[in-house]
């Protein structure tokens, strides 16, 4: 029992440890694109990415 509590602690810390290395990640964007003044050419991007996964799980769906 005690592996298993400390397993799952050391699960805990590393996943704050990812959200951590997550966050800094997304600061670094946010200024680029802040930098850049391209947010909506970002999004616009984005969006596109977004409808082809869409498009892509819709083909994989009828596929089955």
């Amino acid at each position: 029992m005690d592996n298993l509590l400390h397993l799952n602690g050391q699960s805990k810390a590393l996943e704050e440890h990812i959200f951590e290395e997550l966050a800094d990640v997304k600061l670094v964007l946010d200024q680029v694109i802040h930098l850049m003044e391209c947010e909506d050419q970002v999004q616009q991007v984005m969006k596109q990415k977004i409808e082809r996964t869409f498009e892509r799980i819709g083909e994989q769906n009828a596929g089955n």
